[in-house]
């Protein structure tokens, strides 16, 4: 996973061929820097990011 400065927020999520999509979690910021195998990126998890923030995630089934 990448992300620069200004991706925090930013969501992460999985796609299926199956038209199935997981909401993972969200970018919570990152340490960037020009080496991607050092690069730092802040993960929050969907469902700490839920509880933390007192947020129901609403789905559509359709």
């Amino acid at each position: 996973m990448v992300a620069d400065s200004g991706d925090s927020g930013g969501p992460v999520y999985s796609f299926f061929a199956t038209n199935e999509v997981f909401a993972e979690g969200l970018t919570s910021g990152s340490r960037a820097g020009v080496d991607p195998d050092t690069d730092t990126l802040i993960y929050q998890p969907i469902g700490t990011a839920l509880r933390e923030s007192d947020t129901v995630l609403l789905i559509d089934q359709d």
